[in-house]
């Protein structure tokens, strides 16, 4: 998901060039932690391209950069459907879910355990959420779950 997101090929790094034990091999040996190492630009930018092409390389990897933040909780929930639009309006909060979702589920202020918040049915790929749902930040967090009961990942949005 990450490497169609950027464009770029997924793969172990000792596919590119020489490597063992890396920091992302220790993050999961030692700690469990699911951990990427991005490579940033092609073999003609070389190993340390030049600062100027910064904002290319932030363009290409900002979706993924920020599925990352959306999955940090759980990496299992990339699996799921995901949510194309999610915004606060005057009687709620609309969230507009990709194919396959059968129910959003939505936290004030922080994500509780899957299955755990309020949940609302996706009709026709849209959800209102017209609750007294609240948080003492305006902070909602919301995903959808399909068919299958696979959660996706979390966005957030603050409530008016």
């Amino acid at each position: 998901k990450l490497g169609s997101l950027a464009g770029y090929k997924p793969q172990q790094s000792v596919k590119l060039y020489p490597t063992s034990g890396d920091t992302t091999d220790w993050a999961f040996g030692e700690h469990g932690i699911l951990s990427y190492t991005t490579e940033i630009g092609s073999w003609g930018d070389g190993f340390d391209p030049p600062y100027a092409k910064l904002p290319t390389f932030w363009k290409q990897n900002e979706p993924g950069a920020r599925l990352l933040l959306q999955l940090a909780d759980n990496p299992a929930h990339v699996f799921g459907p995901e949510l194309t639009e999610v915004a606060s309006r005057g009687d709620g909060i609309e969230v507009v879910a990709s194919r396959g979702a059968v129910e959003v589920e939505a936290f004030a202020g922080r994500v509780g355990a899957d299955g755990t918040g309020l949940k609302v049915p996706v009709v026709n790929g849209r959800a209102i959420l017209r609750s007294g749902l609240r948080s003492p930040n305006g902070l909602i967090l919301v995903h959808a779950r399909d068919s299958k009961g696979a959660w996706g990942p979390v966005k957030a949005v603050f409530s008016r």
